[in-house]
């Protein structure tokens, strides 16, 4: 499917060069032409109509095919989206290199992320990228989500955490709207936390997507809350492996926790060289697409 939409753009290009080369080139030549010559009003004065007619019916013809080639790509880019496996990408925390090091090589590859706070973070704190860098993310396409806190035990029962958890939400959320201006509306929990008794409390405080671990079965917009279900990388990843169980889900949250230049064998973050290796690999890989904006699925 991506082989075809490629083949296809390279048709569009070919039709607007020959477009260019055969109307725009000789339209511009002919109107300097036409300005060096006394007392003529217009090229078609001297030339004639018939030639006129031509060019026009050439112009015509050329725009019809432009356009049809235009909805074909279209057409293709919808069922590439509507079959493939969309991966979003997430970061928990938004440590220093996620600015240094991560942003450049994902503006580089041409894709965005969902930026995760959790547990009071905020940027501008010790190690976290400055308030400014975080601005120049999300004016530049990335999204950001709120996570839990080590604090609250979200597997306890509901009636044990339920104001504790009601009272983090809203001290959280007040204080990234005074910082960054923003009010985020994905959550994002953790391994093992996630429960359905949640949703509602969720849809109170504004969000409308979740990404939990957990069951293929609970893909989708359930509750009112649009579900994306989470899979987490690490420096001793397998790649082949992961891709493969990755291509066998509609939607993913591909989520690690920090990628930086040199990371321990045994980290629960990811070297940047081997991060881009497994992107190239999802995007090489029929039937999968890495996807920008997780709010829009």
């Amino acid at each position: 499917m991506k082989t075809t939409v490629k083949v296809v753009s390279c048709i569009l290009s070919a039709v607007l060069f020959l477009y260019l080369m055969v109307w725009d080139y000789p339209h511009y030549k002919n109107k300097l032409n036409s300005e060096s010559i006394t007392g003529a009003e217009s090229l078609s004065d001297i030339e004639g109509g018939e030639a006129a007619s031509d060019s026009v019916n050439q112009k015509g013809q050329m725009e019809g095919q432009i356009k049809e080639l235009e909805a074909q790509i279209e057409e293709l880019k919808k069922q590439q989206t509507a079959a493939g496996s969309r991966i979003y990408l997430y970061f928990d925390q938004v440590f220093e290199s996620c600015y240094d090091q991560l942003y450049p090589l994902m503006k580089e590859m041409g894709y965005t992320g969902t930026m995760v706070l959790m547990d009071g973070q905020l940027p501008g704190d010790y190690l976290q990228m400055t308030e400014t860098q975080c601005k120049e993310m999300l004016e530049d396409g990335w999204e950001l989500a709120v996570g839990g806190s080590e604090d609250i035990d979200m597997t306890a029962d509901f009636a044990d955490v339920e104001s504790e958890w009601r009272a983090y939400l809203e001290n959280y959320l007040a204080e990234i709207k005074m910082r960054l201006n923003i009010v985020p509306t994905i959550y994002c929990f953790n391994e093992g936390e996630y429960r359905e008794e949640y949703d509602e409390i969720l849809k109170e405080y504004g969000f409308k997507t979740i990404r939990y671990f957990g069951d293929e079965v609970l893909q989708g917009k359930q509750n009112g809350l649009n579900r994306i279900r989470a899979y987490r990388v690490v420096q001793n990843t397998d790649i082949d492996n992961a891709v493969n169980e990755l291509s066998t889900y509609s939607v993913t949250a591909l989520c690690t926790r920090r990628v930086a230049e040199e990371i321990q064998p045994d980290s629960d973050n990811m070297e940047i060289g081997k991060y881009r290796e497994l992107l190239d690999s999802i995007e090489e890989t029929d039937g999968m697409y890495i996807a920008g904006n997780s709010e829009a699925q």
